[in-house]
């Protein structure tokens, strides 16, 4: 039977829309088995893999009776059979991209031994690579152990990749072909998700992207040519710089989230970049990176409000702890006199009782207003759990500007605080740990802090004690 091939599972009623003794044929002519052309077909894996954010990149080619791994990123060499593979039912739609969100729960492959077993693969995607003539002779995939999917534009760019395979094959028959198939292969990108660029070894700009060229506002002649150095402030390119450096040494891929020039509008930018040395007679530097600045923010407003409180915007006992440990270090390089504040709100547990919580956290509120308005501008001021409050005093010039500040705190709650139309006195009592010695860890001076504020309630409230430690 002409049209006989191995098929994997529930595609034994499968139509071909080739012969595959065509397909066998085309496979031989393209000389791909015996002249690969290595050095592109593995950075095409790499692409491949980048674009996708997966964790492995293959050119596979799909013969007679088996599929066998030509080029990898991140991968494995092998051959398996052929019925065992995705590939070979990825070349049963030459022209689509084969996208399996979850193996295991695909009735198609999920008994697959490269998937009940090393390396477990839960995900794959497979774009055909076609001979010149439009013939499948195999695939640029894929693949990942955790389940996932892809985007429309991903899956674009996967295609694009895959035709750029086909293109290095055509270039032995006409060079014509060859120019069509670059021009796809930089509209793909071009019109990708991310900015490429190469550089030479000096640092200057050989090649960018038009997305690159787009996101930064310049043309070709504004760039290339130019280093780094030449384009962006300095606090931004040298860092740029040493990293490109660092990469060419190591001679391998390496991936940074760094610092990127201000956009068109001057707002700064963080970027993902993948940078690698390209093989070839001229060292140079490629450069993929994805625009992370929507992350990178988000990212930051969770670290600031982890670190934040709720009710008041103080920063938190977390904040407390990091920036206590800053201070100290700057005592013990400094050697300035530093002190610790720990306060309460007087019967602030009888307030909540009898006024409601509403109420008290009215109370905080106001009380933390009130603090703040009367330290220093130097001094931090920090909210630790229900009605306690820190604050850090750095440089002082004797332990007397420490009680100076506590008595502007008492000054600022004389008047009462009016909350839903009604008066409320606030007062506070203060204990201030003096740090003039050698400097301790961030919790014993909290603890001596708090040893002090002891001492000012037993002596009565509304008052502050202080002690040397």
């Amino acid at each position: 039977m002409p049209n006989s091939v191995p098929t994997p599972p529930l595609f034994h009623n499968f139509t071909l829309p080739y012969k595959e003794s065509d397909r066998v044929a085309a496979l031989h002519a393209s000389q791909i088995l015996s002249n690969a052309p290595m050095e592109l077909l593995e950075e095409l894996a790499m692409l491949a893999r980048l674009v996708a954010g997966t964790e492995r990149g293959f050119v596979d080619i799909v013969k007679e009776t088996t599929t066998y791994v030509l080029a990898h990123s991140c991968g494995f060499d092998g051959e398996l059979e052929r019925s065992d593979s995705f590939c070979a039912t990825t070349i049963l739609t030459p022209d689509e991209v084969m996208v399996v969100e979850d193996a295991r729960e695909d009735p198609r492959f999920r008994n697959l031994s490269i998937v009940t077993g090393e390396p477990f693969i839960r995900f794959y995607a497979g774009a055909p690579i076609l001979s010149p003539e439009g013939l499948p002779i195999g695939a640029l995939c894929v693949t990942d152990s955790s389940p996932r999917t892809m985007s429309a534009e991903q899956i674009r760019g996967l295609k694009g990749l895959a035709r750029a395979v086909t293109a290095r094959l055509e270039l032995t028959r006409t060079v014509g072909k060859l120019h069509d198939e670059q021009k796809k292969f930089k509209a793909f990108m071009d019109n990708g998700p991310t900015v490429s660029f190469m550089k030479d070894t000096q640092g200057r700009y050989v090649f960018a992207n038009q997305r690159f060229l787009d996101t930064f506002d310049m043309g070709e002649g504004d760039l290339l040519g130019k280093r780094d150095l030449d384009l962006w402030p300095q606090s931004i390119a040298e860092p740029l710089v040493a990293h490109d450096r660092y990469v060419l040494s190591q001679n391998q891929m390496v991936e940074l989230t760094e610092a990127g020039p201000t956009d068109k509008d001057g707002n700064a930018t963080w970027w993902q970049s993948y940078k690698f040395a390209v093989p070839g007679d001229q060292k140079l530097l490629g450069g993929v990176a994805m625009d992370v600045t929507n992350l990178h923010r988000v990212q930051e407003k969770f670290r600031h409000l982890a670190g934040t409180d709720v009710l008041t915007g103080l920063p938190n006992r977390m904040e407390l702890n990091e920036s206590l440990q800053e201070a100290i270090d700057r005592r013990r390089s400094k050697g300035h006199l530093m002190a610790l504040m720990f306060m309460d709100v007087d019967h602030f547990k009888k307030v909540n009782d009898d006024f409601g919580h509403a109420v008290g956290d009215q109370i905080l509120i106001d009380f933390s207003s009130r603090v703040k308005s009367a330290i220093r501008h130097s001094d931090l001021l920090f909210r630790l759990a229900g009605d306690e409050f820190v604050v850090i005093l750095e440089n002082l010039k004797d332990a007397e500007e420490a009680e100076t500040v506590a008595r502007k705190i008492y000054e600022a709650l004389k008047t009462p605080a009016m909350i839903d139309e009604h008066p409320h006195q606030i007062s506070t009592s203060i204990g201030i740990a003096i740090i003039a010695k050698e400097s301790r860890d961030p919790s014993t001076l909290l603890s001596q802090a708090d040893h002090a504020l002891y001492e000012a309630k037993r002596s009565g409230r509304g008052r502050y004690a202080s002690i040397s430690v």
